[in-house]
């Protein structure tokens, strides 16, 4: 969907969303970009319930109006009802409340110092060290040769990372066999694991090769591929041997820098 400020009709870049069940309000998160006002929710058809993140963006906005098909728009939340596997495109207008019209969304009131995406986790409560306890390493593979190679990081990662460790996978280009043998690896080695994906925007120019189309998702949508408590994520690429605990890069400061790259 698409999300604009109905005061300024700029897009609220950094405001956060679920979208759950009323038994569960919380199933899938995502934030809106600056690009179009651009937000992606992964759903099953049913019927689901838009909202604003509790933390900052539930504090500093509310929700003036949704449009879009089979979509009711309530107090509390957004009603919608998904009846097929087809995108289902929605347009939301959101407000400032009037006690927080000098709000800034990406602001730290604590530590100015900690950058923008430090202002975006610091709306979940609680401070980077909380996520420490697990190191979420992602990486990306597309053939049988590079999911070789990602096996044997895998395991080079297990033998030094005295952590707990959980490695993110981009499900759109793995193959069968590789995502078949995950659980028997998972339980082997004792480490967690979780498939992502997203739908390519409409609205940004398609690729057609498949090497440019991977790449482009570990580049483009970093921010927007994994749930949002997780407020800090190292990629090792598939071909990588690691000989060190990864914790070490965990614990780096990045003084409010959102990438950080390790010398080579």
């Amino acid at each position: 969907g698409h999300c604009f400020d109905a005061q300024s009709g700029a897009p609220p870049r950094g405001l956060q969303f679920t979208l759950g069940t009323k038994e569960n309000p919380l199933v899938v998160d995502t934030i809106v970009m600056a690009n179009l006002g651009y937000f992606q929710l992964k759903a099953n058809p049913g019927v689901w319930e838009l909202r604003l993140r509790q933390g900052k963006s539930a504090d500093i906005y509310d929700v003036t109006s949704a449009d879009g098909l089979n979509t009711i728009h309530g107090k509390n939340s957004t009603r919608i009802l998904i009846s097929s596997l087809r995108s289902h495109v929605i347009k939301i207008k959101v407000a400032k409340k009037p006690d927080k019209m000098n709000a800034d969304l990406l602001s730290d009131d604590e530590d100015n110092s900690g950058g923008i995406w430090n202002s975006i986790t610091s709306s979940f409560g609680g401070s980077s060290e909380d996520e420490g306890e697990t190191i979420n390493i992602f990486s990306v593979a597309s053939g049988h040769l590079y999911e070789r190679l990602l096996r044997i990081m895998m395991v080079s990662t297990m033998k030094h990372t005295k952590s707990p460790v959980k490695f993110w996978f981009l499900k759109n280009y793995l193959s069968p066999q590789f995502t078949d043998f995950l659980p028997q690896m998972s339980k082997e080695y004792g480490f967690k694991y979780e498939l992502v994906q997203y739908k390519w925007p409409r609205w940004l120019h398609q690729q057609t090769e498949k090497q440019r189309i991977i790449w482009g998702y570990k580049i483009l949508f970093l921010d927007v591929l994994f749930p949002l408590d997780v407020k800090k994520i190292i990629f090792v690429d598939a071909d990588a041997i690691v000989r060190a605990d990864l914790k070490e890069l965990m614990e780096l400061n990045l003084n409010g820098a959102p990438y950080a790259y390790t010398p080579f």
